[in-house]
Parts: structure tokens; sequence; C-alpha cells
């Protein structure tokens, strides 16, 4: 791995300042690229429990310049319909374009799994008896993902001498993580 540039480096670690902020003073960004949830929606209500399950780790991304939510919208409508006053949050001060090229950064880098690690992690909720909704995945989700392992020890060490050759699993891929949000993806 290449040395990164000291420049560089302290650009990353200096990328944002931590404030806390009053809600009333944070725009929703008018260009958000993210579906406008509503509390009717499903992963609204997944964002709001996380939130209520967990506290709000991933702060709200704002704007100085522009005085808007550069990531966080939705966590920001939820916090207010909470009845929050105020929050600390990620503070950058960047032009408006450089602003959306973030928005549109953060928002394009989630979902992206490593599934089988993933499965791994809910299997391990599901032998400990613990409820994996608590993560933000709805129950038909977990199945979905667990049950491609629930093997019996008797069918996993049963052959089928006719079955075809399966082809070789897929190789995990490279694992990053985002500058701006800490989010960790497989690309």
């Amino acid at each position: 791995m290449s040395q990164i540039n000291e420049q560089i480096l302290q650009d990353i670690l200096t990328a944002a300042t931590y404030k806390r902020l009053d809600l009333s003073t944070i725009k929703p960004a008018p260009y958000n690229p993210r579906a406008d949830l509503t509390p009717e929606d499903p992963e609204y209500q997944q964002i709001k429990a996380s939130i209520l399950n967990h506290g709000l780790l991933q702060p709200i991304v704002y704007n100085e310049q522009t005085g808007n939510a550069v990531g966080g919208n939705q966590r920001l409508k939820i916090l207010k319909e909470l009845g929050v006053q105020e929050t600390t949050c990620a503070v950058i001060h960047v032009p408006l374009l450089r602003e959306m090229e973030i928005s549109v950064a953060l928002n394009k880098l989630g979902n992206l799994w490593n599934r089988e690690k993933l499965r791994e992690i809910m299997l391990q909720f599901k032998d400990q008896d613990y409820d994996a909704t608590r993560s933000g995945f709805d129950q038909s989700e977990i199945d979905r993902l667990t049950a491609d392992l629930d093997v019996t020890v008797a069918g996993f060490f049963q052959q089928d001498e006719d079955e075809e050759e399966k082809p070789p699993k897929e190789k995990p891929q490279h694992t990053y993580k985002c500058p701006h949000c800490g989010e960790v993806f497989t690309q």
C-alpha cells in the first residue's frame, strides 16, 4: 500500500469539525438525491427504530456555508419528529457544488455488503436468540440472508454423485472505508 501524502492525510483527518447545533437551523438539502421518506415507509421506520435502539451514531453532516444537511436528511427529519432540539453534527465548510458531490457520494456508498460476513452476523444473532430486527433488517430479509447457511449436519455430509460440480465461491472483494462518513463497504 502506498504512503499517503501528509497534506492529504491532514485534509482527511480535518474534513469536518464536530459541533452541537440547534436542529431548527439545519435546512434539509433541497437537491437531496435520496427518496424523501415518510413515516409510513419501512426504511423510515427502520432508521427511526435504529435511532431509538442505538442512539444517533452517525451524525448529520452540516454545511456551514449553505446551512444544508449534506448527509442525514432522513435522520434530521426523524429527530425533529421525536422532538429533539439539538444534536452533534459533522460540520463542513464547502461551496454548493462540492456539497452536492459529497451528498451523492455519501448516499452512493451505502448498502454494499459482504454478504458472507453479514450472513455470519445474522446467524450469530439467531444462535444467541438475539432480536436481529434491531439491526435494521426486517424478518424476511434476515430469513433470506440466513437460509443459505441453514444446513443440517446430515445434509452437509450427504454427497450426491450425480450432482454437477458447483462453480467456485466468489472471493470476497476489496473493503473500503469512506473518509467522509466512516462507512465500510466492499466492491
